[in-house]
């Protein structure tokens, strides 16, 4: 009988959980199903845990559970797992972030006449917020690194570590060529007019996989033209705001803007 009560429980992560087979809850459990762990908000029985299976495998398509420990007595069943899935929707609110999550599950069973009666269990949905948090630090990071590389130092070569070769730049400062040729034109176009550039960063902060910027630039136009103007001297000093869209360790996305009417008068223009 325990090895049956095995397979039951077995065939609820393989069925439901693996493939997504929710028609098998009704196979499984009891119509008077009891669930003492559903997460708050969500209703109890068949229902509820439908309701609990579907989060999860919205935000993580391609979840995939892995028994590591099934152990069962008399008319209990407790299996120990481990799963991985890409966060690819919003998940208790948190945003995807386009990466590989991974944690672990225990759970005890009760079966009765061949279905499952009553659940006990507990996911370490913890360490998915904490792989959340990871991600996001890991994105800022990414942005800081490419802006220190490209815009500070001016090694170019290294564009691809930061950048994906589609990326869409949307509303560039002036026209630029698609992919990753924009923003090298872009960097290179400043870089090349104020040798002696500077950025900071005054504002950094994130959520899924976004991360959004304010920086001031200053420097002096002492090298190529910029906006047509032939290079004074003069010293200049403008503010922008990017925001970038992160997947796979590049930056697939930006959207900018900078202080053009503060840098016009600085160049000379306009009066």
């Amino acid at each position: 009988m325990s090895e049956q009560n095995k397979t039951i429980v077995r065939r609820l992560f393989d069925e439901a959980w693996n493939k997504g087979d929710l028609n098998s809850l009704d196979k499984l459990f009891t119509p008077d199903f009891i669930d003492h762990t559903i997460p708050p908000g969500m209703a109890n029985g068949r229902d509820g845990y439908r309701q609990l299976v579907t989060t999860f495998r919205n935000a993580l398509p391609d979840l995939t559970f892995t028994v590591q420990q099934l152990l069962a007595e008399g008319d209990r069943v407790a299996i120990h797992l481990t799963a991985k899935g890409t966060h690819k929707a919003n998940f208790l609110e948190i945003r995807p972030t386009f990466r590989q999550v991974n944690f672990s599950s225990i759970s005890f069973f009760t079966i009765r006449n061949g279905q499952i009666a009553e659940r006990f269990g507990i996911s370490d949905v913890p360490a998915v917020i904490m792989q959340h948090n990871a991600a996001v630090e890991e994105n800022k990071k990414l942005v800081r690194d490419y802006f220190e590389e490209i815009w500070g130092k001016g090694n170019f070569d290294k564009e691809p570590q930061f950048v994906a070769q589609d990326i869409v730049v949307h509303a560039p400062p002036f026209p630029v060529p698609g992919g990753i040729a924009g923003p090298l034109q872009i960097v290179g176009t400043f870089r090349a007019a104020i040798p002696d550039l500077k950025l900071v960063h005054d504002l950094m902060f994130g959520e899924g996989d976004k991360v959004v910027h304010r920086y001031t630039v200053t420097g002096h136009h002492t090298g190529a033209e910029l906006f047509g103007v032939k290079p004074s001297g003069n010293a200049l000093e403008f503010t922008g705001i990017n925001e970038f869209r992160v997947e796979n360790g590049r930056i697939v996305e930006r959207w900018g803007n900078l202080d053009v009417m503060r840098l016009s008068r600085q160049l000379g223009l306009g009066g």
